[in-house]
């Protein structure tokens, strides 16, 4: 990098910090250093771990190609997505039937504005979760 390069990277992190209130410059330079710091890894270690990882997956390419490899991936992602989601409803579940009133709104909320519900049906629903315990 040239001496120009880092004087305009200088002049640009002290424009960015004289435009945030000064109560507040000390966490926008803490994000500006992790996002310099994120940018030169990403610069030095990029091209070897898009390598690597080229070299790793050249044999699945190989197999099933290109778009197969596509297909995987995307499966895969949404199999995890599904099972964070899965443990996601069912600890909210958990708080709704320990009696979380903020769950139960959220949940209500959720169903009304995600499902379509209506308010009524909503708290049907989730009143129907939170009297599973009783069983």
């Amino acid at each position: 990098m040239s001496s120009l390069e880092e004087i305009g990277i200088l002049q640009v992190v002290i424009i960015l910090l004289l435009c945030e209130p000064q109560r507040r410059r000390r966490v926008a330079l803490g994000w500006i250093i992790a996002a310099g710091a994120v940018c030169l890894a990403i610069n030095y270690l990029g091209p070897g771990l898009i390598g690597l990882l080229y070299e790793a997956f050249e044999p699945i390419v190989g197999k099933f190609g290109w778009p197969g490899f596509f297909a995987l991936i995307v499966l895969i992602l949404y199999a995890v997505s599904l099972i964070f989601a899965f443990r996601s409803g069912a600890k909210e579940n958990r708080a709704i039937r320990a009696g979380s009133k903020e769950a139960f709104d959220k949940r209500v909320k959720d169903l009304m504005s995600g499902q379509s519900y209506s308010f009524e049906d909503a708290t049907a629903v989730t009143t129907r979760i939170r009297d599973e315990k009783k069983k």
